[in-house]
């Protein structure tokens, strides 16, 4: 048995960094449906934010809105919104031009601006918004579906 396997044993998820996103999200849930593979093989597991654990593991109290995606890497380094999708996007060979370009200066004020943008309507459809800014915890505190993606069930 190799280092990496013993080391692991114990711990299935053990090396893995995670991605956590809104689990209520349409435009979360077809982005990590579409690089659940990829992030796989990059040794990253998916879960939704509503998971008790997870709101235990990144300290998210009930009344916490959810603004942003959060990664933590296999070290424990913390990343959250345009950070953490640089991030990620840097480790894929096709999304290492946008890690690139989010050292210019100014560029990542700029993604982070569009990030903010974007997640702010992510629950707007056709133009009409369903909710006027994304739920807290405490409003999904029941949510206790099955995980949507194979990955959530390593968790």
């Amino acid at each position: 048995m190799n280092r990496e396997a013993q080391e692991t044993q114990g711990n299935p998820t053990q090396g893995f960094g995670w991605v956590f996103y809104d689990g209520h999200c349409p435009i979360c849930c077809r982005w990590v449906n579409r690089f659940t593979n990829a992030l796989l093989r990059r040794r990253y597991l998916t879960a939704p934010l509503q998971r008790g654990w997870v709101q235990e593991r990144l300290a998210l109290d009930a009344d916490a809105v959810l603004t942003e995606m959060h990664v933590i890497t296999a070290d424990g380094t913390h990343l959250g919104g345009a950070d953490a999708l640089v991030f990620l996007a840097g480790r894929i060979w096709w999304g290492r031009p946008l890690g690139l370009l989010a050292k210019l200066p100014g560029v990542m004020r700029l993604f982070t601006w569009m990030y903010r943008f974007v997640a702010g309507r992510r629950y707007c459809g056709k133009g009409n918004c369903s909710i006027a800014q994304p739920p807290s915890l405490a409003a999904m505190r029941n949510d206790r579906q099955e995980p949507a993606h194979e990955a959530d069930r390593a968790a």
